[in-house]
C-alpha cells in the first residue's frame, strides 16, 4: 500500500499541504531542492514508486486549480492540531476561514495550513520568513507570535495580517472584532433591564473577561469576584460540544452548591461565548429555572443563526455578534493589498458588532427562595 501524504509529511519533517504539491508536480511551487528531494525520497523509502510528479486522474483537476493559482498565502498552525479527531478549526473560525478562501480565490490566491512544532518554532518563524518562495503572505490567529517574532516580521516586510488583539500592541497589521464595543452593549442592555449585579462566565484566562471589566467599569458598574463562574482552564483546541459540557458543569455547580445562601448573586451573566452560555441554560433547565426570568445570559458569537445544522429551529441566546464572515475578507483584501499593490503601512481595522436580543435576557426580578450565584 503507498505511504499516505500524512506519513509522509511526518518523516520528512514537513507539512501535508507541501508533499501534496511536490507528489502532485504543482508547477507554481517554491521550495528549496534538497527539500523538494528529500520529500521524494521519502516517498520512494516508504513504498511509493513511480514518479510523484506524475498525477493521478483523480488528481488531475487539483493540479489544475494549482495551475492557475498563482499566490500562496500561509496559515501557520500548532503541530498538535495536525491529528485531532475534533475539527481542525472551531465554527468561529471555520466561518474566517472560509470566507478568507473565497475572497481570495477570486484573486488568484491558495491558502495553506502548514503545521510548525511549537519546540522548533523560532527556527521554523526564521525559516519561513526567509525562504520567501515558499508563501507570499501570513494570516495569523491568536498565540502564534511573540514580541520577538513580531520584530523579526515586522522587520522583514514579509505581508502578513492577525486577528490576535495582541499583535496589535506588537506593531503587526491587524484585523479585529471590536469585541469592547460588543461587550458594552451587553452591559448596557442587562443595566437597562435592571441588572446590577452581572457577572462573567468562562475560564479566568479568557481574552474577553478584560473586555468585559472594561464594560462594567465604563458603565460605571460594579464587579466583584464572587458574582463570577469561572470555567477551568482555557484550550483553544477545544470542540463546540466540549464548551457546552463545561458550561452546564459549571453552572450547575454554582446553582448547586449556593442555592440555600442568602447572600448577593448575580443576576444575569455575559458568557465568552455561545456554548458556554448553552450549557448554561441546559442547567438552568435541569433545575426548573428559566433564561431570561431567573437569570438572564448573554452570548458571544451568535453561531446558533451562524451554523445551521448545528442550531435549535429558533436561536434562543441573546448574544454579541461576531461577524467573522467580514473579518476573513477583509484579512484577504489587506494581504492582497500588500502583496500586490504594496501597501507597508501599518493598519489597524476594527470591524464593529452588534447585540442581538433573544429569550435568554430579560427584566431583573429577585428571587426570595432560589436565586443564586454566590462565590
Amino acid at each position: 500500500m503507498p505511504p499516505t501524504r500524512t506519513q509522509i509529511a511526518k518523516r520528512s519533517n514537513v507539512s501535508v499541504s507541501l508533499v501534496s504539491r511536490v507528489l502532485n508536480g504543482d508547477p507554481t511551487l517554491r521550495v528549496r531542492e534538497e527539500t523538494r528531494n528529500r520529500i521524494v525520497a521519502v516517498y520512494n523509502e516508504m513504498g511509493g514508486g513511480g514518479d510523484p510528479g506524475e498525477a493521478s486522474e483523480a488528481e488531475q483537476e487539483p493540479r489544475r486549480i494549482s495551475q492557475r493559482l498563482a499566490h500562496n498565502i500561509v496559515l501557520p498552525m500548532d503541530r498538535a492540531f495536525e491529528n485531532l479527531s475534533k475539527p481542525l478549526f472551531t465554527s468561529t473560525v471555520a466561518v474566517l476561514v472560509q470566507n478568507l478562501q473565497a475572497e481570495l480565490q477570486k484573486a488568484g490566491f491558495r491558502l495553506s495550513v502548514v503545521f510548525f512544532d511549537p519546540h522548533r518554532r523560532r527556527q521554523w518563524f526564521k525559516e519561513l520568513l526567509g525562504a520567501k518562495n515558499y508563501g507570499d503572505g501570513l494570516l495569523l490567529l491568536g498565540g502564534v507570535l511573540n514580541d520577538e517574532f513580531a520584530r523579526l516580521l515586522i522587520r522583514s516586510g514579509y505581508p502578513h495580517v492577525s486577528i490576535d488583539s495582541r499583535d496589535e500592541q506588537r506593531g503587526a497589521h491587524t484585523v479585529m472584532v471590536h469585541s469592547l464595543g460588543g461587550m458594552r452593549l451587553a452591559v448596557q442592555h442587562l443595566r437597562e433591564l435592571g441588572h446590577q449585579r452581572i457577572g462573567f462566565l468562562g475560564p479566568r484566562e479568557a481574552p474577553r473577561l478584560p473586555q468585559f471589566t472594561m464594560a462594567m467599569c465604563e458603565a460605571h458598574m460594579p464587579i466583584e469576584e464572587a458574582w463570577h463562574c469561572f470555567a477551568p482552564g482555557y484550550d483553544v483546541a477545544m470542540s463546540e460540544d466540549d464548551w457546552r459540557t463545561i458550561g452546564r458543569d459549571v453552572m450547575g455547580h454554582c446553582i448547586d452548591g449556593r442555592v440555600a445562601r442568602d447572600v448577593g448573586h448575580a443576576t444575569a451573566f455575559i458568557c465568552h461565548n455561545d456554548r458556554l452560555a448553552l450549557g448554561a441554560v441546559d442547567a438552568l433547565r435541569q433545575r426548573g429555572l428559566e433564561p431570561g426570568k431567573d437569570l438572564s445570559l448573554v452570548g458571544y458569537d451568535n453561531m446558533e443563526d451562524r451554523i445551521h445544522e448545528a442550531a435549535p429551529a429558533v436561536p434562543i441566546l441573546s448574544t454579541i455578534d461576531n461577524p467573522m464572515d467580514l473579518v476573513g475578507q477583509i484579512c484577504a483584501r489587506r494581504l492582497i493589498n500588500q502583496i500586490v499593490h504594496g501597501q507597508h503601512d501599518v493598519v489597524h481595522e476594527y470591524v464593529p458588532t452588534k447585540l442581538i436580543v433573544r429569550q435568554t435576557t430579560g427584566i431583573c426580578v429577585e428571587s426570595q427562595s432560589h436565586m443564586m450565584v454566590a462565590r
